[in-house]
């Protein structure tokens, strides 16, 4: 009878064993969705944060680089400008020099003439900027049989002074004009000629004029006054002559020899 309440008690023991596993077992299957849940929503949070921090990355780098590409811009800007400012043909951001006289042995004698038709105006130039000059225009289609058979000579005899003379560079100097007097020539007539009252053709204005040396290289000079040149095409580095570009009246004097 003793041995049978043993092996009774044995069975329970076992049935409450696995009772009490069950439970523990059901617990934790109930507790897995939950968790799963609190893991999933971490995640999506952690996702989201991440892709906030992505972008913002994203936006910092875009800002970075549009501000290289401005500097760069900027950069090759200032680079053009200054190499603009080395042609000769703006004075605006140069450091220029004040000096008293023009650089070389003097009077200087210079023509400005296109070498086509019969018109030329010649300047002899002084150290100190004063100059005096002559135009001359040839028209022999201007003419009558009876009076002037020969044609009419346009003239003008005049003076002036070159003001504000700076040294822009070993080679460049700029200046302004101060002031041109025109001598008052009467009309006449002579060996056939009809002589009549001109213009200071080249010297009529000038607020920015600039003076070159011979040692000036031609590839620093402006187009525009080398296109007055008549010895243009010897394929020279260097002016070779003394000479003055006023840019005002777009005219270009060439030192010559009389």
């Amino acid at each position: 009878m003793r041995k049978n309440r043993t092996k009774s008690g044995k069975i329970m023991t076992v049935a409450l064993a696995a009772t009490f596993a069950v439970s523990l077992l059901a617990g934790c299957n109930g507790a897995g969705p939950e968790s799963t849940e609190k893991n999933k929503g971490t995640t999506e949070i952690s996702t989201e944060a991440t892709t906030e921090k992505t972008e913002a990355q994203a936006t910092e780098a875009a800002s970075t680089e549009a501000k290289t590409e401005t500097q760069t811009t900027e950069a090759a800007s200032s680079e053009e400008d200054a190499g603009a400012t080395e042609k000769g043909t703006s004075t605006a951001e140069l450091q220029e020099e004040a000096v008293s006289a023009l650089p070389g042995t003097y009077p200087i004698d210079m023509i400005f003439s296109s070498g086509a038709g019969g018109w030329s105006t010649t300047l002899t130039l002084s150290q100190d900027g004063s100059f005096t000059g002559a135009f001359s225009d040839s028209e022999m289609g201007e003419r009558d049989e009876n009076e002037y058979p020969n044609g009419t000579v346009y003239v003008c005899n005049f003076s002036g002074q070159f003001k504000d003379i700076k040294k822009v560079n070993d080679y460049t100097y700029s200046m302004t004009l101060d002031s041109v007097k025109v001598a008052e020539d009467e009309e006449k007539i002579e060996d056939g000629i009809r002589y009549k009252a001109g213009e200071p053709s080249g010297m009529d204005s000038g607020t920015e004029i600039y003076f070159y040396t011979p040692d000036a290289p031609v590839s620093e000079l402006p187009e525009a006054f080398l296109s007055w040149w008549q010895e243009s095409a010897d394929g020279s580095a260097t002016l070779d002559c003394y000479a003055i570009y006023n840019k005002s009246a777009d005219s270009g004097f060439f030192e010559y020899a009389k």
